[in-house]
């Protein structure tokens, strides 16, 4: 092939490149955009039961004769509610009570970011807004984040 042939080879081939790279960025933009309507979905789920739990209580509050609300505990009762009973929170429930929070990410290069976590999916990419980096005494402001999963080393609230 003569040089004017090479080139449009390796033009066209760039341009497939680039076209691909493209659909497989939409393709996990769409993935996340799908994982945060089921964590949605979960936590109206979720919430629905707390609003069935509080109408539930209120009726009992409303006919103290059927309830035991209101009545003392024994020592031992307080002491066993005091005592986390059952296996351990899975980490999908450690991420959810971390929503809204501000939170620190460690990363696998040392680097450590702090904000506030707005989202994560399934694979614990996270969503973190207000974020900020510090190294020494400079604090570097980066605005909100996509901080991928597979770089993160530990997540935290923030104190």
């Amino acid at each position: 092939p003569d040089l004017s042939t090479r080139k449009w080879n390796f033009i066209t081939t760039m341009s497939l490149a680039s076209e691909a790279n493209q659909i497989k960025d939409e393709i996990i933009r769409i993935q996340f955009q799908l994982s945060l309507i089921q964590e949605f979905l979960a936590i109206k789920q979720e919430v629905s039961k707390i609003q069935d739990e509080f109408e539930n209580v209120k009726k009992q509050l409303e006919d103290p004769v059927d309830s035991d609300i209101g009545k003392e505990r024994t020592r031992e009762e307080k002491k066993k509610e005091e005592i986390p009973q059952g296996p351990p929170p899975n980490p999908t429930d450690m991420m959810m009570n971390l929503i809204g929070e501000i939170i620190s990410v460690g990363l696998e290069d040392g680097t450590e970011i702090t904000g506030e976590l707005n989202a994560y999916d399934a694979y614990f990419n996270l969503v973190v807004s207000e974020a900020s980096t510090r190294r020494g005494e400079t604090t570097t402001l980066l605005g909100t984040l996509l901080v991928r999963a597979d770089r993160i080393v530990s997540i935290m609230k923030a104190h």
